[in-house]
């Protein structure tokens, strides 16, 4: 367990298996190193006010979003910051930047509202920002990802021309062309993974349902090639004592060997292995908000403390 001096917002694995995460309210990121060491560094005298999103970079570096710039840190604390140009951004505050083919890509809004908003790429090594796509209108643009050659962006839907949008799964190529995948209400203001070809999601509608019925404990995925969504019902785990954890979805994450990784309000992180077996781990708070995995590690937020579960 690992003690941040602030509250930490997101979490991302690093270069050397490091772990990163960043600090909203104290205008920070900090690193934990392999040997349990961590580090932080104050970002707002640089410019970087309020950091989010964090994501590691091409050349060793990371990089982070932080209001209005994307910036990038070294493993020694320098911070380079650039902004959008004068341009307010656009994402609302989960994990809101990515990295793919040696570009780091966000979302800028040119202060038109969600009508406005598109996709930028920065170059970490120039500087120069490049426009990939305009975002449909009404979108609210939540997390980004990078993976399988596209950038993929979870919309929880708005309103377009009077008409009410429903949530969706935006996969976006680097030559801006678009695909939507629409998803149903239980998914909104879902997070999302992508692992084996798939994109994975929780259904978070019934979390505020009695005890801890099926419909609670479910990961969702959908195959980006047919559009099809398969259920995958979460077992529930022996219980401990006479205490029994629900383990309910809210942050998933995925792995290098295609797992992926859940964590609920119930004190349990859970994984779903390739071949559909689930083991679960226990937290010292029920909370989690944010996770990543490093390895065969999974890092989750709980509070000022980032939990390492093996």
């Amino acid at each position: 367990m690992f003690r941040a001096s602030g509250m930490p917002d997101e979490i991302a694995s690093g270069p050397g298996h490091t772990i990163w995460f960043t600090e909203f309210t104290g205008n920070a990121v900090g690193e934990i190193t392999p040997q349990g060491t961590v580090k932080t560094f104050a970002v707002g005298s640089d410019g970087a006010n309020g950091p989010t999103g964090i994501v590691a970079g091409p050349l060793g570096e990371m990089w982070f979003s932080c209001g209005l710039c994307i910036a990038g840190i070294t493993t020694t604390g320098a911070v380079s910051v650039n902004s959008y140009g004068g341009f307010d951004y656009g994402a609302t505050g989960y994990q809101d930047i990515a990295a793919m083919a040696g570009q780091i890509y966000f979302v800028a809004d040119f202060g038109s509202g969600s009508s406005g908003w598109q996709l930028d790429t920065e170059n970490p090594v120039t500087g120069a920002q490049t426009a990939v796509a305009a975002l449909p209108a009404g979108t609210t643009a939540d997390q980004l990802s990078a993976y399988g050659g596209y950038v993929w962006l979870s919309d929880n839907g708005g309103v377009e021309s009077g008409r009410v949008i429903g949530p969706s799964l935006l996969r976006i190529s680097p030559g801006g062309q678009e695909r939507s995948f629409r998803l149903t209400r239980a998914q909104l203001g879902a997070t999302f993974a992508l692992a084996g070809g798939s994109a994975w999601l929780p259904e978070t509608v019934t979390l505020a349902a009695r005890g801890c019925p099926a419909a609670a404990r479910t990961l969702v995925r959908l195959d980006p090639v047919t559009g099809r969504r398969k259920l995958y019902r979460i077992p529930l785990p022996a219980p401990s004592g006479h205490v029994l954890y629900c383990p309910r979805a809210l942050q998933v994450a995925a792995d290098a060997r295609g797992d992926v990784w859940f964590a609920g309000g119930d004190q349990l992180v859970g994984e779903r292995t390739r071949a559909g077996s689930y083991r679960y781990w226990r937290t010292p708070y029920g909370a989690t908000e944010g996770m990543a995995v490093d390895g065969s590690t999974a890092y989750v937020i709980v509070g000022s403390e980032i939990v390492a579960l093996r």
